[in-house]
C-alpha cells in the first residue's frame, strides 16, 4: 500500500510539475497575445490618422474633375478595406487575448486542484508511515 501512495504520489507531482509547466507557457503565450494586442492598438491609431488625412485629401480631390474624383473613390475604397482588416486584425487579438486569459485560468484552476490533491497524498502517505 505504502509504495501505492509513492507511486501515486510521484504521478502527483509529476502531474504539478507539467501543470506548473503549462501554467508558464500559457503566461507566456498570454504576454505575448497582449504584445501583439497592443502593438495592433498602435497600427489602429496610426492608420485611423492615416484615414484622417486621406478623408481630408479627398475632399479636395471632389472639388476638382472627374479624373480626381475617381483616384478620390479608389482611396476612399482603400481606407475602408484598411479600416475593416484592422478591426478583424483587432478582433482576432481580442479573442486571442480572452482565450489565452482563460486558458491560463484553467491551468491554474487545475494546478490549485492538484496542488490539494498533492497535500492530501501527503498527508495520508505520513498518516500510512506513523502506522
Amino acid at each position: 500500500v505504502s509504495t501505492d501512495l509513492k507511486r501515486c504520489l510521484q504521478d502527483v507531482e509529476v502531474k504539478h510539475k507539467i501543470a506548473n509547466d503549462e501554467v508558464a507557457e500559457l503566461t507566456t503565450r498570454l504576454a505575448a497575445a497582449k504584445a501583439d494586442n497592443d502593438e495592433l492598438r498602435s497600427e489602429v491609431e496610426e492608420l485611423a490618422e492615416q484615414v484622417r488625412t486621406l478623408k481630408e485629401a479627398n475632399e479636395s480631390i471632389k472639388a476638382k474633375n472627374s479624373e480626381q474624383w475617381a483616384a478620390q473613390k479608389k482611396a476612399e475604397d482603400d481606407r475602408d478595406k484598411a479600416v475593416l482588416e484592422l478591426q478583424s486584425a483587432k478582433d482576432e487579438a481580442a479573442a486571442a487575448d480572452i482565450k489565452a486569459e482563460h486558458q491560463v485560468k484553467l491551468a491554474k484552476e487545475e494546478l490549485s486542484a492538484m496542488k490539494s490533491e498533492l497535500k492530501e497524498l501527503k498527508a495520508q502517505l505520513a498518516g500510512k508511515e506513523k502506522s
